[in-house]
């Protein structure tokens, strides 16, 4: 439904126009400043006062447990003070780059295999005696 009304709105909006002037005046100068509407201005325009409005109702909807604005601050600054205080110890700092057992026994088993393949290779090049 909406985008067919979105549609008859462009249309009616395509042939419009509206100007509006804005003047401002000193002893000095006179400054004119000229604000032109045209076909899809006014659709955007519409838009933007439709969803600045739907924005508003909603905020009046309070859900169920729904916190505090500023209990929720505290409880962000909270985590984000013990995450940085766990990175900025030596104990933090090492569980950070902790590298797990199991990648370190993997590496070592693709290690010993690749020295058996070697030594397989170089014993089936040589020349049998």
């Amino acid at each position: 439904m909406a985008p067919l009304v979105g549609g008859l709105f462009a249309d009616f909006f395509s042939s419009r126009q509206l100007v509006l002037l804005v003047r401002w005046s000193n002893p000095d100068q006179v400054l004119h400043w000229p604000l032109i509407l045209m076909s899809w201005d006014f659709y955007f325009l519409l838009a933007g006062l439709v969803g600045l409005y739907a924005v508003h109702r909603l905020s009046m909807i309070s859900e169920q447990g729904e916190i505090e604005p500023r209990e929720m601050v505290n409880h962000m600054l909270s985590e984000t003070r013990r995450n940085i205080r766990n990175i900025s110890t030596v104990a933090g700092f090492r569980a950070a780059t902790e590298v797990s057992a199991s990648l370190l026994r993997d590496a070592r088993i693709r290690l010993r295999l690749a020295r058996l393949q070697t030594v397989r290779r170089r014993r089936d090049s040589e020349p049998h005696r």
